[in-house]
């Protein structure tokens, strides 16, 4: 008996949501090895709401994110653990960003859309995440 295969538009979504990932790395990098010399008062203010342990949540969101992306693409079961705690990983950055440091109060009410989009996108990774693994659709 042949295993099915996940349908085209899945791999679609997933090519999208790769670089979306890779988009996410860049930024993470961006924000790591930024000179905070070229920062206002204010920024330096705002980027010391968020310690160090939320980095490496940041990390966790946008590393695995891609990681296990790419394993879906593939088909490989690994991918679906990586992909929930990527999914994870974004829900405590987000809730720390909104909630703990406040960005919303330092950038205003606007600064909410780019978090619900990337919690957004990450639920919608997990939920293709769980298609594959319900559907055997790993190899």
């Amino acid at each position: 008996m042949q295993k099915q295969k996940p349908y085209n538009y899945l791999k679609t979504i997933l090519i999208i949501l790769l670089v979306w990932n890779i988009i996410g790395i860049l930024f993470f990098l961006q924000d790591v090895f930024l000179d905070p010399k070229i920062l206002t008062e204010n920024q330096l203010e705002f980027s010391s709401r968020f310690p160090f342990w939320i980095k490496i949540i940041y990390a966790l969101a946008v590393f695995g994110g891609t990681i296990g992306t790419f394993g879906l693409i593939k088909r490989k079961s690994w991918s679906h653990s990586i992909v929930i705690v990527s999914m994870l990983a974004v829900i405590v950055q987000m809730y720390h960003s909104i909630f703990i440091a406040n960005s919303l109060e330092f950038l205003g009410n606007s600064a909410a859309i780019l978090p619900i989009i990337i919690i957004v996108l990450s639920i919608v990774l997990a939920w293709i995440a769980e298609t594959y693994k319900r559907n055997n659709w790993f190899i």
